[in-house]
């Protein structure tokens, strides 16, 4: 069955999240790998860019590919120190991180049943709770406390004017249960954290009664993630251990390609006396030795064993944070299949409201209009422009009222 999702979620913060952890692991790699060896890896970086400000000047393919292959080499030491300085920070950040991650996306992917682009009717047996919860199976409190709030005022039992919550008298439309328990709060006076705590799991179990929500238990899944995370660890176990023996054996093999009589004349060499040019034309000719292509060759299968060495101190710890983050952040609930079919509708208000309500300044009398769709608008998290718009009109601040919960 195809899969859409309601929408797009943190995409870019999470990549900006990875850059800065990366960034925070280097710097602590940097300061420990001074304490020790007294280099900073800034200052091979340093190089590995001064070398590959070269690259256009040397002659050849093969030349360009090996000059390329070094730096993306030091750039692949500097991580890989870093992660072997701060292993225990990465395995913990990516462990949970994926884990949160893979559990919004599952909250956002919703089955296509009637591959529907566009949908405008009203939903009015779905409360601004209910639709939440089917976009991704929570209640966001700020929004969906402004979109319930707009909604009784639409069905003419409170009016927001001064930027206060005034009740209304009389009978309006007939409320649903969020609705409803909402209203008795604003009657009541109690429209406190605990309150609002306790409207969010009333609304939860609402959505269950009604067959829109039903409880997601899926132990199978979860038990065959630990045995694929059990599985590549022993593979990594297997592979590092059997690559740690070639290593003295490779260190001797490249030793003894470049102890040579043709390579030994290039240490003879002191190349700071030489220009750009000549270093240049020097390099091009060592790169193109078949001793030295080899010794790259051997190079990466060790750079390759190395990495799997870090993947053994990282993954057990990469492991333990991924399930207990996952267990933490699943969704308790899933749709039912009347529940899937109305997030596909409400995907499809989403799509008329993004695409049909950034009206020019030449259209405001199209608000009126607008105005019936609000509640959505807010719930579904699209057009603030347009909510700002009306809150303009009414002269009332509706962020006020998102940060009510």
């Amino acid at each position: 069955m195809k899969k859409k999702y309601f929408y797009k979620k943190n995409k870019y913060l999470w990549l900006l999240t990875d850059i800065f952890v990366w960034i925070v692991c280097i710097a602590i790699a940097d300061f420990l790998g001074y304490l020790i060896g007294k280099v900073h890896m800034a200052e091979v970086l340093f190089v590995s860019v001064k070398w590959l400000a070269f690259i256009f000047k040397v002659h050849g393919i093969t030349a360009k590919i090996a000059v390329l292959f070094f730096f993306l080499l030091m750039v692949g030491v500097v991580l890989v120190i870093s992660a072997l300085f701060t292993f225990p920070i990465l395995g913990i950040y990516y462990g949970v991180s994926r884990a949160i991650r893979k559990n919004q996306k599952a909250r956002l992917r919703y089955d296509v049943i009637k591959d529907i682009d566009y949908f405008r009717d009203e939903f009015k047996e779905l409360s601004p709770a209910d639709i939440s919860l089917l976009a991704d199976l929570k209640i966001e409190r700020g929004k969906d406390i402004t979109a319930t709030l707009l909604s009784l005022e639409q069905k003419k039992w409170i009016k927001i004017e001064n930027n206060q919550i005034v009740p209304l008298e009389g009978c309006g439309e007939p409320l649903l249960f969020s609705e409803q328990e909402l209203l008795n709060m604003i009657r009541t006076n109690k429209m406190n954290s605990n309150a609002l705590g306790r409207w969010e799991n009333a609304s939860v179990q609402a959505a269950v009664r009604q067959g829109l929500l039903a409880s997601n238990k899926d132990k199978g899944r979860l038990l065959l993630k630990m045995g694929m995370f059990i599985l590549m660890f022993f593979v990594c176990i297997s592979i590092f251990s059997g690559a740690a023996e070639d290593t003295d054996r490779l260190g001797s093999k490249i030793d003894e390609l470049l102890d040579t009589p043709e390579m030994d004349k290039y240490e003879e060499i002191d190349t700071e006396l030489l220009s750009e040019q000549e270093q240049m034309a020097l390099l091009q000719e060592q790169l193109e030795l078949p001793e030295v292509q080899q010794s790259i060759v051997i190079i990466m299968l060790m750079f390759m064993e190395l990495i799997c060495g870090i993947m053994i101190f990282i993954l057990p710890i990469l492991t333990i944070a991924y399930l207990l983050s996952y267990v933490l952040s699943k969704p308790r609930y899933k749709r039912t299949k009347k529940g899937k079919i109305l997030t596909e509708e409400l995907a499809g208000m989403r799509n008329f409201i993004h695409d049909f309500s950034n009206l020019k300044e030449a259209d405001k009398e199209q608000l009126v209009l607008w105005d019936n769709f609000l509640v959505y608008a807010v719930v579904l998290e699209e057009n603030e422009n347009i909510v700002k718009e009306i809150g303009r009109i009414r002269k009332v601040d509706l962020s006020k009222f998102s940060r009510l919960g």
